[in-house]
């Protein structure tokens, strides 16, 4: 059985920021992130989560995947479950983000971000979801109805197994579009996320200056609420 603290994952989180606070330049904290002791942590968080996806296989009927803990830089893209013709493949976490906006050769390491264990996790366990729900219904089910569906049982299998402490309100459905049926009910079940999102809606104090960003935002909020009505 796999330690429900998850220890290894923090670890590896742990090292990884301390280089990012003490190196000035990229490519000595890549450098750093390459060393033997940082890729060892690594490939220990990595191992961790991978047990902790065959315990769930057990219970979930999912398939045997790999699960990959990467150490590339990524802007938007947290994780990412592939599949070829519908069949799960792999799982992969990128706990490492770049700033956007700036190009990747001018980055520093103040300009990346670190995931803490609980935004790991919710990755993991959204990426799961998707496993499930394309390895149960054989289509590719985006964020809408039967991703739902597969996000709470696998949920629901966190919360049995000891879990509960990580799945936090505020990342609840984190990382869904938000023009999708899982943001939707995001907005509805009140997760932290949603709510910065809600309250430039209310205020018209948005920081991007695309209209058709301010429009979507709008019709977003006005559907989540129209939504939430109906549960």
């Amino acid at each position: 059985m796999v330690s429900r603290d998850l220890s290894n994952v923090e670890a590896f989180l742990l090292a990884t920021e301390s280089i990012r606070q003490h190196t000035s330049t990229l490519s000595e904290f890549d450098a750093l992130l390459k060393s033997r002791a940082n890729v060892e942590l690594r490939l220990r968080a990595r191992i961790e989560l991978r047990q902790l996806y065959l315990e769930m296989s057990k219970g979930l009927n999912l398939p045997d995947v790999p699960v990959n803990f990467s150490k590339r830089k990524k802007i938007a893209i947290r994780g990412l479950a592939r599949s070829l013709a519908c069949v799960p493949t792999e799982i992969r976490i990128y706990p490492i983000c770049g700033v956007s906006g700036v190009s990747f050769e001018n980055w520093t390491p103040i300009d990346l971000e670190v995931c803490t264990k609980s935004i790991v996790f919710e990755i993991f366990r959204h990426e799961v979801a998707h496993v499930l729900a394309t390895h149960k219904f054989r289509i590719d089910c985006g964020h809408e109805e039967l991703f739902v569906a597969a996000y709470d049982e696998v949920s629901q299998w966190m919360r049995s197994n000891g879990f509960e402490s990580y799945m936090l309100n505020e990342y609840e459905l984190w990382g869904v579009p938000l023009n999708s049926f899982a943001a939707h009910v995001a907005v509805a079940r009140g997760a932290g996320w949603t709510k910065p999102i809600i309250m430039s809606s209310e205020t018209g104090s948005g920081t991007s200056s695309s209209g058709c960003l301010v429009l979507t935002l709008a019709v977003f909020i006005i559907s989540s609420l129209v939504f939430s009505l109906l549960l």
